[in-house]
């Protein structure tokens, strides 16, 4: 526990947002650290464009989303690196995150896979910005994480102050935000657009009424503004005034649609590809399906060529099925979506990208089944089926036809090694006698 304030006079609850430094850059860094000081560049799937990128990079005038194939020869002359995004070490590096932090605070929020919000009640009378230090050099020290970590009253002004510790580099990473004057500095250096939770839509708008900074929106007419952009705008106006009004549980609502597609490494032709590529699509949207506690009431499954090449054949179709009774059982999707594909593949064509929809969602109790559905025998095996996934390893039990091709599979060339996850990967050390 942080050291006592001096002070008498209790402060307000706290909250902290506490974000890892170029995540995906930083989980690479962690296991080479001949790394450091050098542009570092995490793609996208199939090694398409840039997702992440270290200091280094940005300092190169390297875009978010940049061609790797436009800035491979510069990254390449300045002695960079590229990696493949590797899913398995940064999932499980966020879950390690995750865990040291609940060790510092009784009540985390998992907002993204490297940022989280901490609670702090019951602090009140503690030293919050020691206590949070402390937390940075544990993070650095067990994960090899760089973090930086806001403290505001509210959701809103934790991301301003968590914003401004990083880029400010502030000592020991981090930045208390609960004293009007320098509130009230910080938002008037903060663009409109900079806020959380305020679109390009909402701050181009904002623009032409003047409100160019956090700190116009802060002093803005709260009932109008509710009027004239509804209760989102309300919520974020008093949220910058230190009045919390956001709950993450009730932004995060389920899913009206869960769709699941993949452009791939390289173009596949047969029709039993594309059935193995549509069981890892049905595999992961039912399973995503049962854990939001949702039913499907229809599927749409969709194929098409590569666009970007005018010299090849194009083709594009998608086909739907509505289910008579509203469904999350893996098995019964995936013989729809058999049931789709079939009649629009065509042979001939070079298919680059396929996916699947579940559209029509509802929430899986008060459904009237027919007389003819086994839905509590299935929903028993489909529960069995998730919490031996979820014990042992994401995919360790799925459907054959799941498994009949890997040619579709995601283009990964530059991978680094499965540090955390795989045991032949796991780095080794050899001790000189």
């Amino acid at each position: 526990m942080g050291r006592r304030n001096r002070c008498n006079k209790p402060v307000p609850s706290m909250i902290g947002l506490v974000d890892v430094n170029n995540f995906y850059v930083s989980c690479e860094r962690v296991f080479n650290p001949k790394l450091e000081g050098i542009p570092v560049i995490v793609s996208s799937n199939n090694d398409g464009c840039a997702v992440a990128r270290s200091l280094e990079a940005k300092v190169l005038g390297i875009k978010m989303g940049a061609p790797i194939f436009k800035i491979k020869e510069l990254i390449n002359q300045k002695g960079g690196k590229v990696f493949s995004s590797n899913y398995a070490l940064y999932g499980d590096m966020s879950s390690r995150f995750v865990q040291l932090l609940e060790q510092y605070t009784p009540e985390v929020e998992q907002y993204s896979i490297d940022e989280s919000f901490l609670h702090f009640k019951g602090f009140e009378r503690y030293d919050l910005t020691k206590h949070c230090q402390h937390l940075v050099q544990q993070i650095k020290k067990n994960l090899g994480l760089p973090v930086c970590i806001g403290l505001a009253p509210t959701y809103t002004l934790s991301k301003v102050a968590n914003h401004y510790a990083k880029t400010l580099k502030v000592p020991g990473g981090v930045l208390q935000l609960s004293e009007p004057y320098h509130k009230q500095q910080a938002l008037k250096q903060l663009p409109v657009n900079e806020i959380w939770g305020i679109g390009s839509r909402i701050s181009s708008k904002l623009n032409e009424m003047n409100i160019t900074n956090a700190w116009h929106l802060h002093e803005s007419d709260l009932k109008f503004m509710q009027n004239k952009f509804g209760v989102v705008i309300e919520r974020t106006i008093l949220e910058l005034r230190g009045i919390p009004a956001i709950t993450l549980n009730a932004m995060d609502t389920p899913k009206k649609q869960i769709v699941c597609g993949r452009s791939f490494g390289s173009s596949i032709t047969e029709l039993s590809e594309l059935k193995s590529a549509f069981g890892q699509f049905i595999h992961e949207s039912a399973r995503k399906l049962r854990q939001q506690r949702s039913l499907a009431g229809s599927l749409t499954v969709f194929i098409r060529t590569n666009a970007f090449k005018p010299d090849e054949s194009q083709y594009s179709a998608s086909n739907t099925f509505t289910f008579a009774v509203p469904e999350n059982d893996t098995r019964l999707i995936l013989n729809a979506a058999t049931e789709l594909l079939a009649p629009i593949y065509k042979s001939g064509f070079k298919y680059k990208k396929a996916g699947i929809m579940l559209n029509n969602l509802s929430f899986d109790y008060g459904v009237q089944d027919d007389i003819f559905n086994q839905r509590m025998g299935n929903q028993k095996l489909m529960n069995v089926l998730d919490a031996i996934n979820r014990r042992h390893g994401k995919n360790i039990i799925q459907f054959g036809s799941a498994n009949l091709s890997s040619t579709w599979t995601m283009k990964q060339d530059r991978l680094s090694p499965r540090y955390t996850t795989r045991w032949t990967d796991l780095p080794k050390v050899f001790c000189r006698r």
